[in-house]
């Protein structure tokens, strides 16, 4: 299911704390009265000319005492502070000049950071597989990804050999929707941390799962790490009016990781576009991780020491010949500044501390599939096509053994080394009851020495694909 998703214009500010740290702000609806009270000249023109303006807090569903001590999380090192209980939001008016409040906010001497909030996007997919119903033989090619390097990540060793299977790891997948009553899904709506529940793409978020955890239960396939502690937590959280939603990839974060324990992974099936508004050619579709919000909240869940996976986009619209543009992530800028490129500094956006993934072709060549994006930040990639998995069709509730061969996309890929991480937590778990942080997890899945590259790495520029035999008899002989 994937349904028209609507959401107002809003804008996105954060304050600079040490500028405000006197003023004694409220975090509430009550922020703008307050800043009228101190004369502040942009503000003060602003509710003259958009009396219909409201300002309110950005994160509304964590209670105030929650978020303060999330604030105070102390960083990782040379990190800046964390500054969640400074983000505030403006609901711009129907028919706004949207980029011109933008500016206007800029010249606030008491801001920091401002932003236009992108809307909902699609996720990271290339095919939609509600209508693709493949079984029995047809579907074997798709688990190759399982297999030994270099066609995959050998997870099928560690199943075997290692007898490890996701077990004492905890693992939560960030989109839109799912369809818990699949035959492979093990999972009820007590499993939903929070958000909007099963709101859109259904079949998408089943797939991801799939890949991940499908029951071990003689039906359809299995998932990479089929006994991980599974629970998953929605992008979308609800307006006042029927069919809009606030897409809060920053407060789903930071709900998830209230309640995710050191060693979890994090998936983040989600990928940002431009508001179609302000890119009417066709807006790029780049890494969540963009918008300083989003990149806070990883850096959280980092910083707690949770793994966070996280896709690195597709293509959003075609050249003159019809092929896909993908994004060069080293040459995006957000806000003037090139956030994810890995070798320029950025004071206030520096490295997330998250797996960033591509998508490759499923062949053992692996190149670098042609609607992936890529840049210097991508840390590792994974089939990113001829998937295998569980799905859902408009066909429920009658239909609920439905699946597809052709799941594709970062999506895919991104599914594909969360469970990969999951296999190696887990495996760290039994070898001697520790986990590896998220900086040492990256490294491993990542390593040059130890995995697989693609057919030109130094221009693809998609990291490596995992083995997890190599990384395994590594570290734990």
């Amino acid at each position: 299911m994937a349904m028209l998703v609507k959401q107002r214009d809003r804008v996105v500010f954060l304050f600079d704390k040490d500028k405000v740290k006197d003023l004694a702000l409220p975090y509430d609806d009550t922020i703008l009265q307050r800043l009228l009270q101190l004369n502040d000249p942009v503000w003060k023109g602003l509710n003259s000319d958009f009396p219909t303006l409201t300002v309110g807090p950005l994160y509304t569903s964590i209670p105030i005492t929650k978020l303060r001590k999330l604030t105070e999380t102390p960083p990782r090192d040379n990190q800046p502070a964390f500054a969640f209980i400074y983000y505030y939001v403006v609901e711009c008016p129907q028919g706004s000049n949207v980029p011109q409040i933008v500016q206007r906010l800029k010249k606030s001497s008491l801001i920091l950071r401002v932003y236009r909030q992108a809307p909902p996007a699609p996720p990271p997919t290339i095919v939609n597989p509600d209508d693709d119903e493949r079984i029995g033989d047809l579907r074997l090619p798709g688990y190759g990804y399982v297999e030994a390097a270099p066609l995959g990540i050998d997870a099928r060793w560690v199943w075997n050999v290692k007898e490890a299977d996701g077990k004492n790891v905890g693992f939560v997948d960030l989109e839109q929707g799912w369809f818990f009553d699949h035959e492979d899904i093990s999972l009820t709506s007590s499993n939903l941390i929070w958000g909007v529940k099963n709101s859109n793409y259904l079949s998408h978020g089943t797939s991801v799962l799939g890949i991940v955890l499908a029951s071990d239960n003689m039906l359809g396939g299995i998932g990479l790490a089929p006994q991980c502690s599974a629970r998953v937590v929605s992008q979308l959280k609800c307006e006042t009016e029927p069919n809009c939603f606030i897409n809060s990839v920053s407060e789903a974060i930071l709900q998830a990781s209230l309640v995710m324990n050191a060693g979890d992974v994090l998936l983040i099936e989600a990928q940002r576009g431009e508001p179609l508004s302000a890119c009417a050619a066709g807006p790029p579709y780049v890494p969540v991780e963009v918008e300083p919000d989003v990149h806070d909240a990883i850096r959280l869940a980092t910083t707690n020491d949770i793994t966070v996976v996280e896709a690195a986009g597709n293509y959003a619209k075609l050249d003159a010949n019809n092929r896909p543009l993908p994004v060069n992530l080293d040459q995006y800028a957000f806000d003037g500044k090139r956030v994810l490129n890995k070798n320029m500094h950025h004071e206030y956006h520096g490295d997330s501390g998250a797996i960033l993934v591509a998508g490759a072709t499923a062949d053992a060549g692996h190149s670098r599939a042609e609607f992936s994006n890529y840049g210097s930040r991508v840390n590792c990639f994974a089939w990113g096509e001829k998937v295998d998995a569980p799905t859902w069709t408009k066909s429920y509730p009658h239909d609920t053994n439905k699946y597809t061969t052709f799941f594709n996309g970062t999506s895919s890929a991104s599914a594909i080394i969360a469970g990969a991480a999951v296999l190696l937590q887990s495996c760290r778990r039994k070898y001697d009851g520790t986990h590896y942080s998220p900086e040492r997890m990256r490294e491993l899945l990542s390593d040059a020495k130890l995995n697989t590259a693609s057919s030109g790495p130094s221009t693809e520029l998609i990291g490596h694909q995992p083995n997890l035999r190599a990384i395994i008899e590594l570290e734990m002989p």
